[in-house]
């Protein structure tokens, strides 16, 4: 989608500080969004140098009237001189559902006037690019936030605004090098204990947990801003807002993207450019956005670019298939027969009807949809597995693996297939895929899955096999066969699996994790994530 510009707002923002350089120029991209209909927002937004004597008029104003979308605004390219170590000041106020904006800006606005005021420092890095989003949040309607901090979210938070480039602060003593920025985060690091985890769950190479001091917390690669953070360097963990929730009872996780539901309502942040996010857009957003579908909600699941979520007794997904057609807002599943429960896959999903028989489709490269690669390399609607029945509920769907519970009453057992090059399903068959569901030969609890291994709790014991190049099996040595024990100070109780990392819950709510960086620590060592 291309960039469409503010009403009178030329590329060379302010013109008087653009240098004649060599280089490509600074350029800061102001993406102004609303949780409003846009064209209920009255805006005017102002632009100069940090140590502008009168903030209230600085040298460049826009004053906005056009919307580009149904809750985006437009957006603002700023050009300042290569050589302004200053930084820049952005302040947008904004009057809503009838209120102008030129209100707003007298101080003594009559308390019926209903306005929203933005303030943002950044100090830019030069020759480089940076979008510096900005929402204009109903929870901030008149909220008055002390000096040096702006409403974002209902919340006052420092106004200050860095990227992983920017010098230290001692550069610049008016400037801390903060990185809540309009995206809903908190460092997260007041002093106070660590919360206990309830939720787990991991994507491609990130690691999200919901504690129970019921904030959402989330690290590892913040690419598309999947932190909430518009700082684009590894971070975490990070306090995610998900502001038009209550307490969550799900989340989940896909390749630079995660969701979250209440039960009732849906966001998702972060990569959007097939639709993940699954609010009818398709541009990258650092605060969560509602997802189209609400209700009862249950079962979320996300796979590599695409969701899913149970409403009443229906899926709803949204994203891309496995057939390069995107759904940027939810859609039914095609002949949805009412599934119990669906998981998914990098590029493909299973579920399992009323009637316990298990149906997959999707992609097919490993034999994840219980189909010889060779012969069946995608399917376009749901289709029974073969050699598999009574299935009474799905412990995982991995990058290209499987994993049902299935059985009968007290002679229950696990049934996995699909991908197998590191021995992570079947050893005695490795590196050939696994295209016959086949007993895993123990009970567990719990199953994840990585890129090319697999962790499992069973009697709260926790153990892993396959590829172990990044330490992801959580033990010294090179990929195995066997399952080995990860040692942990207490048992476990969760596990989930991204790329090359894995994260732990145990009994007492700590959260460790092993593995590949960013969401990893690095090494096959548990280490303990603080959850504050």
């Amino acid at each position: 989608m291309g960039r469409r510009l503010l009403k009178l707002v030329p590329i060379v923002a302010l013109a008087a500080w653009v240098a004649t350089s060599c280089l490509e120029p600074t350029q800061i991209t102001v993406d102004l969004r609303t949780t409003f209909t846009c064209a209920n927002v009255d805006v005017i937004m102002m632009v100069g140098g940090k140590k502008v004597a009168d903030q209230t008029m600085p040298p460049y104003t826009a004053t906005v009237s056009t919307c580009r979308g149904m809750n985006e605004i437009g957006t603002l390219v700023v050009v300042p001189s290569a050589a302004s170590g200053d930084g820049v000041f952005v302040r947008v106020v904004a009057g809503v559902t009838g209120t102008r904006a030129s209100e707003c800006l007298d101080p003594n606005h009559p308390p019926t006037a209903k306005c929203i005021e933005a303030r943002r420092v950044l100090r830019f890095v030069t020759h480089r690019k940076l979008e510096l989003p900005i929402t204009l949040d109903e929870a901030c309607i008149n909220k008055m936030c002390p000096a040096g901090t702006t409403c974002d979210h209902g919340n006052c938070i420092s106004e200050n605004v860095c990227t992983e480039m920017c010098p230290d602060a001692g550069d610049d003593a008016g400037m801390e090098p903060d990185t809540g920025v309009d995206t809903g985060v908190d460092a997260g690091q007041d002093a106070g204990p660590s919360a206990h985890a309830v939720l787990l769950a991991a994507g491609f190479e990130n690691t999200c947990a919901y504690g129970d001091d019921m904030k959402l917390y989330c690290w590892g690669d913040n690419s598309r801003g999947q932190l909430g953070s518009t700082t684009i360097s590894d971070q975490g963990p990070l306090v995610v807002q998900t502001p038009k929730l209550g307490q969550l009872v799900g989340i989940a996780i896909g390749n630079a993207f995660a969701c979250a539901h209440d039960g009732q309502e849906a966001q998702c942040l972060g990569f959007d450019k097939f639709g993940q996010l699954g609010d009818g857009m398709t541009q990258d957003s650092a605060s969560a956005v509602l997802v189209g579908v609400s209700g009862t909600l249950s079962e979320l699941t996300a796979g590599d670019s695409f969701a899913c979520i149970k409403e009443s007794t229906s899926h709803f997904c949204w994203g891309i298939d496995g057939f390069s057609t995107t759904y940027p807002k939810p859609a039914p599943i095609v002949g949805d027969p009412g599934y119990e429960q669906l998981a998914l896959g990098a590029t493909h999903a299973c579920g399992f009807t009323v009637g316990n028989l298990p149906f997959c489709w999707g992609t097919n490269g490993d034999g994840e949809l219980g189909a010889d690669p060779q012969i069946v390399m995608s399917v376009g609607k749901p289709t029974q597995v073969a050699n598999l029945s009574k299935v009474v509920a799905i412990l995982g769907a991995g990058y290209q693996h499987n994993a049902v519970k299935a059985g009968p009453n007290m002679l229950q057992r696990i049934f996995v297939w699909g991908k197998n090059a590191s021995s992570e399903l079947d050893p005695a068959s490795a590196p050939s895929p696994v295209i016959t569901p086949k007993d895993l030969g123990i009970v567990v609890d719990q199953i994840a899955f990585g890129s090319d291994h697999a962790c499992v709790i069973a009697a709260q014991k926790l153990t892993c096999r396959g590829e172990n190049k990044d330490g992801q099996l959580g033990v010294p040595g090179p990929a195995t066969s066997m399952w080995q024990t990860v040692t942990l100070p207490d048992p476990a109780k969760l596990v989930a699996a991204g790329r090359a990392h894995t994260c732990a819950v145990t009994t007492k709510g700590d959260v460790y994790c092993w593995g590949a960086k960013p969401a990893g620590p690095g090494s096959n060592k548990p280490t303990l994530v603080t959850l504050k």
